[in-house]
């Protein structure tokens, strides 16, 4: 870790921290799933509306791109051994379901209030389907498009499901994914853009972070942090210094007021924190209540909460509850 500081400390003319500089912060545990998996892999997390992480397990094991993935994938859709598992924890009970329908590889998981579920696949399906509303019994109620190559997907409290899309779901001429980003309501109806409107997000998106029902955060690649309250641009911050000395990149960041708090990227284990004002920033690191120095990943963004998985369990760090110096 060291080297890798030594190489990078000055990159974009930004100083990065040596190791004596790292901050430490304690993580909350929310849950502990160490018991729960039955020997399946964790293939995904989002977190619901009221700060409810919710995990979907899986056998298929593959998770990487390109053509052997495509084969992969084409393999496991009559593959009748694929199993998958969610666990939902919310307000303090752990919930535990089958799925019982099969997308293929890297499904993402997310609660549509207490009963229902979006179950959704980033690839190409057979029929073009590639969301399913699953009831609590695992049985599928609706299907519909929602575009190709989504990297991040959060829904409201309402049901309305926010997307970015990568580059290559951009360029690839899918209706939806040339948006950069899209929201569609629980029946799939296309909310956002609006017909024949415009927005420019410059190439691709590099996160998103829904705050409310009516308010959420769009970070496309081109570096300017947007505010989108009912469908309408109110806000900016400029942070392409930032993206462009590797301060902060794409994935998830949580949000309060006017500072930000990044997940680690590259191959740092380290958090930004960013004073949005002014562009400074903060990095540090998260540890346990026991002061143990935690191996995280699978970071999920959820207003001013982020979340991750380390040590078989799910913990939580809160922006609102950082400032700068201390």
């Amino acid at each position: 870790m060291e080297e890798i500081f030594k190489n990078l400390r000055t990159c974009g003319g930004q100083s990065l921290p040596s190791e004596s500089d790292l901050k430490a912060r304690i993580a909350t545990k929310v849950f502990s799933f160490d018991d729960l998996s039955e020997g399946l892999d964790l293939a995904s997390m989002s977190v619901g509306a009221d700060g409810d992480p919710l995990l979907l397990f899986d056998n298929v094991g593959f998770r990487r791109g390109g053509a052997a993935a495509h084969a992969h994938y084409q393999q496991m859709l009559g593959d009748s051994s694929v199993r998958r598992k969610i666990i939902r924890f919310l307000n303090g009970k752990i919930m535990e379901m089958q799925v019982k329908v099969s997308p293929g590889r890297t499904a993402v998981i997310h609660a549509l209030g207490a009963d229902k579920y979006l179950l959704a696949y980033s690839g190409v399906t057979a029929d073009g389907m590639n969301a399913w509303i699953m009831n609590a019994d695992g049985s599928v109620e609706n299907k519909f498009p929602i575009g190709m190559a989504f990297t991040e997907l959060q829904v409201t409290s309402n049901g309305n499901m926010w997307l970015g899309y990568d580059d290559y779901g951009v360029f690839s001429g899918d209706i939806f994914s040339r948006n950069v980003y899209s929201c569609f309501d629980r029946s799939g109806r296309l909310l956002f853009p609006a017909p024949n409107s415009h927005c420019d997000f410059s190439n691709w998106s590099g996160g998103l972070n829904v705050a409310s029902d009516d308010c959420v955060w769009l970070f496309p690649s081109g570096g300017e942090l947007m505010r989108f309250q009912n469908f309408e641009k109110v806000h900016s911050f400029n942070l392409l210094p930032l993206l462009e000395s590797n301060i902060i990149g794409p994935g998830a960041f949580s949000i309060c007021e006017n500072r930000a708090c990044w997940a680690p990227m590259l191959d740092f284990d380290f958090f930004s924190l960013v004073n949005l004002d002014d562009c400074s920033s903060e990095f540090f690191r998260v540890i346990s209540a026991d002061g143990e120095i935690l191996d995280h990943h699978n970071y999920v963004s959820r207003g001013s909460k982020m979340f991750f998985v380390a040590s078989k369990s799910v913990y939580s760090i809160d922006v609102r509850d950082m400032s700068f110096n201390t």
